[in-house]
């Protein structure tokens, strides 16, 4: 099981390497979870990795940098379109008219 997971994620960690920020956030939550499953899964078994699993491990580790900077290259993104969102939300309410209901007066004729 574990081999298995620790391929999985490796295989996705360097199609999300080389593909980068492109892939879109969901990918990238998918990885995480992956990854987590995998820490669970290696917490379980860490006196018993093999050799070949220390080294996938270290290659896992070697791309983190990689994965960490598309992701920060999103959230940045992500930012950007919040403020944008504020700042339109922010324009449009200067230009609409604000009535206070409580306020209205109403005249009348005699």
């Amino acid at each position: 099981m574990l081999d298995g997971l620790l391929d999985q994620v490796l295989k996705e960690t360097q199609r999300l390497s080389d593909e980068g920020p492109e892939a879109g956030y969901e990918a990238f939550v998918a990885l995480t979870d992956l990854r987590e499953k995998l820490m669970q899964a290696v917490g379980e078994q860490q006196a018993a990795l093999t050799p070949e699993q220390k080294m996938s491990l270290r290659r896992l580790l070697e791309l983190d940098p990689v994965i960490l900077r598309h992701m920060q290259t999103l959230k940045a993104e992500a930012e950007q379109g919040l403020v944008r969102i504020h700042q339109s939300s922010l324009q449009r309410e200067a230009y609409q008219p604000h009535y206070d209901v409580g306020s209205i007066m109403f005249d009348r004729k005699k």
